[in-house]
């Protein structure tokens, strides 16, 4: 009776485990931790290897990080951290493809296309919390695994405790 009591208390415990979130993301390092406890690159790393394992168990190409649509990227988090707002159009009007011009990653010239995710919460958001909610939603999961995008760039930026996700995709 104890080695069956034992040996149910490991499948329990061993089922616990895989269900857990720091098991449910493995392989991509930080992504169950709070952003607020990871340095940016450690926070944009974890995006961009979420987004990649996504894509992979999917079939997709994995994305190519590129320093324009980070800088894009990056910029966009700072604008809405210190604008306060939420939007992919800032208050000026600009969109994704302005930044991704203005960044040098497109031309301007119709050679290319970008989409853009955005999301944020709390002190104790996480990384795979971020890629999670993209995944649900069908409009961003159809960004997220989109055939024509071959690079990304990941921006973070912290406002009242909070972290502010951008994330550029593109493709050239």
């Amino acid at each position: 009776m104890a080695l069956r009591s034992t040996l149910l208390a490991l499948i329990v415990t061993s089922a616990a485990l895989l269900a857990s979130p720091v098991a449910a993301h493995a392989g991509c390092p930080g992504a169950g931790q709070a952003s607020s406890q990871l340095s940016p690159g450690q926070a944009q790393d974890a995006i961009r290897c979420l987004i990649n394992r996504d894509r992979d168990r999917r079939g997709k190409k994995k994305l190519r990080q590129r320093n324009s649509l980070e800088a894009a990227a990056q910029f966009h988090a700072n604008d809405m951290a210190v604008n306060g707002y939420f939007s992919h159009n800032a208050p000026d009007g600009s969109s994704s493809f302005d930044r991704a011009v203005a960044f040098g990653y497109l031309d301007g010239k119709g050679d290319g296309g970008v989409g853009e995710v955005i999301g944020g919460g709390g002190p104790g958001f996480t990384p795979a919390a971020a890629a999670d909610a993209w995944m649900s939603s069908p409009l961003h999961r159809r960004v997220l695994l989109a055939r024509s995008f071959r690079h990304i760039g990941v921006g973070m930026a912290y406002v009242n405790g909070e972290v502010l996700y951008a994330v550029d995709f593109g493709y050239r």
